[in-house]
Protein backbone atom coordinates (compact mmCIF):
# COMPACT_ATOMS: atom_id res chain seq x y z
CA UNK A 1 0.00 0.00 0.00
CA UNK A 2 1.17 3.70 0.31
CA UNK A 3 -0.67 6.47 -1.13
CA UNK A 4 -3.77 6.75 -2.03
CA UNK A 5 -5.21 3.77 -0.38
CA UNK A 6 -8.50 4.75 0.00
CA UNK A 7 -8.72 5.81 -3.18
CA UNK A 8 -5.92 5.72 -6.61
CA UNK A 9 -5.86 9.66 -7.15
CA UNK A 10 -5.52 10.75 -3.99
CA UNK A 11 -2.46 11.61 -1.54
CA UNK A 12 -2.26 10.82 2.37
CA UNK A 13 -2.33 14.19 3.01
CA UNK A 14 -5.45 14.74 1.11
CA UNK A 15 -7.02 11.29 2.71
CA UNK A 16 -6.26 12.87 6.34
CA UNK A 17 -7.72 15.77 5.09
CA UNK A 18 -10.82 14.56 4.30
CA UNK A 19 -10.64 12.80 7.88
CA UNK A 20 -9.71 15.77 9.72
CA UNK A 21 -12.71 17.76 7.83
CA UNK A 22 -15.20 14.81 8.72
CA UNK A 23 -14.08 15.40 12.58
CA UNK A 24 -14.40 19.35 12.39
CA UNK A 25 -17.59 19.54 10.72
CA UNK A 26 -18.67 16.79 13.65
CA UNK A 27 -17.71 19.08 16.46
CA UNK A 28 -19.49 22.22 14.71
CA UNK A 29 -22.79 20.11 14.06
CA UNK A 30 -23.08 17.53 16.88
CA UNK A 31 -24.06 19.38 20.16
CA UNK A 32 -21.34 18.76 23.17
CA UNK A 33 -18.54 17.89 21.13
CA UNK A 34 -16.11 19.80 22.30
CA UNK A 35 -13.12 18.59 20.27
CA UNK A 36 -11.48 16.13 17.67
CA UNK A 37 -8.63 13.67 17.91
CA UNK A 38 -7.67 11.22 15.56
CA UNK A 39 -8.00 7.56 16.58
CA UNK A 40 -5.46 5.22 15.87
CA UNK A 41 -7.51 2.64 14.00
CA UNK A 42 -7.82 5.46 11.13
CA UNK A 43 -4.28 5.25 10.64
CA UNK A 44 -3.59 4.01 7.08
CA UNK A 45 -0.72 1.47 6.31
CA UNK A 46 2.06 3.06 4.50
CA UNK A 47 5.09 0.63 3.11
CA UNK A 48 6.81 3.80 3.23
CA UNK A 49 7.30 4.35 6.43
CA UNK A 50 9.71 3.18 8.15
CA UNK A 51 6.71 2.17 11.00
CA UNK A 52 4.87 0.83 8.33
CA UNK A 53 2.17 3.17 9.41
CA UNK A 54 1.29 6.85 7.93
CA UNK A 55 1.37 8.58 11.42
CA UNK A 56 0.85 12.55 11.00
CA UNK A 57 1.24 15.26 13.22
CA UNK A 58 -0.90 16.52 15.48
CA UNK A 59 -3.21 19.57 14.21
CA UNK A 60 -4.94 21.90 16.70
CA UNK A 61 -8.60 22.61 15.66
CA UNK A 62 -9.23 26.48 15.67
CA UNK A 63 -12.01 27.91 17.24
CA UNK A 64 -14.65 29.50 14.52
CA UNK A 65 -13.45 32.37 13.00
CA UNK A 66 -9.85 32.37 14.51
CA UNK A 67 -7.84 31.62 11.50
CA UNK A 68 -4.43 32.31 13.16
CA UNK A 69 -5.52 30.22 16.34
CA UNK A 70 -4.68 33.00 18.76
CA UNK A 71 -7.63 32.57 20.72
CA UNK A 72 -9.02 35.86 19.76
CA UNK A 73 -11.20 36.37 16.62
CA UNK A 74 -10.00 40.15 15.66
CA UNK A 75 -9.23 42.14 12.20
CA UNK A 76 -6.25 40.06 11.43
CA UNK A 77 -8.68 36.80 11.07
CA UNK A 78 -10.94 38.95 9.18
CA UNK A 79 -8.20 40.36 6.83
CA UNK A 80 -6.90 36.65 6.57
CA UNK A 81 -10.19 35.63 5.24
CA UNK A 82 -11.08 39.12 2.98
CA UNK A 83 -7.54 38.25 1.18
CA UNK A 84 -8.65 35.22 0.81
CA UNK A 85 -12.09 35.37 -1.01
CA UNK A 86 -10.61 38.02 -2.91
CA UNK A 87 -7.70 36.08 -4.14
CA UNK A 88 -10.29 33.56 -5.50
CA UNK A 89 -12.38 35.78 -6.50
CA UNK A 90 -9.69 37.11 -8.87
CA UNK A 91 -9.07 33.73 -10.16
CA UNK A 92 -6.03 32.54 -8.82
CA UNK A 93 -6.45 29.17 -8.13
CA UNK A 94 -3.51 28.24 -5.51
CA UNK A 95 -5.15 30.01 -2.61
CA UNK A 96 -4.44 29.04 0.97
CA UNK A 97 -4.34 30.09 4.66
CA UNK A 98 -1.46 27.58 5.59
CA UNK A 99 1.97 26.24 4.16
CA UNK A 100 0.08 23.92 1.84
CA UNK A 101 0.02 20.96 4.17
CA UNK A 102 -3.90 19.52 3.45
CA UNK A 103 -4.61 18.65 7.44
CA UNK A 104 -4.11 22.52 8.79
CA UNK A 105 -5.61 24.03 5.39
CA UNK A 106 -9.04 22.34 6.52
CA UNK A 107 -8.36 23.07 9.95
CA UNK A 108 -8.42 26.63 8.80
CA UNK A 109 -10.70 26.57 6.29
CA UNK A 110 -13.22 25.10 8.37
CA UNK A 111 -12.91 27.64 11.03
CA UNK A 112 -13.49 30.30 8.52
CA UNK A 113 -16.60 28.60 7.09
CA UNK A 114 -18.87 30.60 9.27
CA UNK A 115 -21.93 29.53 7.93
CA UNK A 116 -21.13 26.25 7.64
CA UNK A 117 -21.54 26.16 3.45
CA UNK A 118 -18.58 24.86 2.33
CA UNK A 119 -16.97 27.57 0.28
CA UNK A 120 -16.13 30.96 1.66
CA UNK A 121 -17.50 34.26 0.68
CA UNK A 122 -18.32 37.82 1.73
CA UNK A 123 -21.41 35.78 3.82
CA UNK A 124 -18.37 34.80 6.04
CA UNK A 125 -16.38 37.74 5.90
CA UNK A 126 -19.62 40.01 7.07
CA UNK A 127 -20.57 37.27 10.09
CA UNK A 128 -16.41 37.62 11.12
CA UNK A 129 -17.42 41.61 11.15
CA UNK A 130 -20.68 41.22 13.04
CA UNK A 131 -18.91 39.26 15.66
CA UNK A 132 -15.85 41.56 16.19
CA UNK A 133 -18.24 44.41 16.22
CA UNK A 134 -20.78 43.25 18.85
CA UNK A 135 -17.35 42.13 21.06
CA UNK A 136 -15.78 45.46 20.65
CA UNK A 137 -19.47 47.23 21.99
CA UNK A 138 -19.40 44.98 25.06
CA UNK A 139 -21.71 42.78 23.54
CA UNK A 140 -21.40 38.77 24.34
CA UNK A 141 -21.64 37.46 20.66
CA UNK A 142 -22.28 34.32 19.57
CA UNK A 143 -21.82 32.62 15.97
CA UNK A 144 -25.54 31.75 16.04
CA UNK A 145 -27.01 34.55 16.02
Amino acid sequence: MGEGVIHPDLTNDEIWSAYYQLLLSAQKNIPGVIGVDFDPCMYLCDQSSPSGVYNPQTYTVHPTGDIDNNETVDTSDIFDVMYYVARKGAGIENVSFTDGNAVEEAAVFAAADIDGNGKLDSTDVYYMMKYCAEKGAGLNPSWGD
